[in-house]
């Protein structure tokens, strides 16, 4: 029995995703794609937007997007604003401000570690969460 789409392995769903997303009448380009970054998870934004105009690319081989065109932008910039939109989300749940939420985690993000990753404790989180602040504020003066 053939697997469907979403449960293939990330790489094998992209291929997938590419070379069937005209031919395969149960498949929903935005689930499959979803079903995709959810198996694969980039988190970087950079890294979602780079890869999903690769996707573009290799789905629609007459219609490229080419690096710093609008269409680029768009979609670059959608990711950006869908991380934003996360750290926001997490930030005003505890209260926080976001930009010294981002700042604090940007290791754990932009997955800045080689071997194990390390545990944050919150206490931690809430001395480098104030460090961060401290330290914005203080340049602003």
């Amino acid at each position: 029995m053939t697997p469907k789409y979403w449960e293939l392995p990330p790489a094998q769903m992209r291929e997938y995703i590419i070379n069937h997303w005209l031919d395969d009448e149960d498949m929903d380009v935005c689930d499959a794609i979803h079903a995709y970054y959810g198996d694969a998870r980039p988190r970087d934004w950079c890294d979602v937007g780079t890869d999903a105009v690769d996707l573009w690319n290799h789905m629609f081989k007459d219609d490229q997007i080419g690096e710093y065109s609008p269409a680029y932008g768009v979609i670059n910039g959608c990711a950006a604003a869908a991380a934003a939109g996360v750290w926001d989300t997490v930030a005003e749940a505890f209260g926080l401000e976001s930009k010294y939420v981002e700042l604090v985690l940007a290791n754990w993000y932009e997955r800045n570690w080689e071997g194990e990753v390390p545990k944050l404790t919150w206490d931690e989180f809430m001395r480098r969460y104030e460090a961060e602040k401290a330290e914005w504020e203080g340049e602003q003066t």
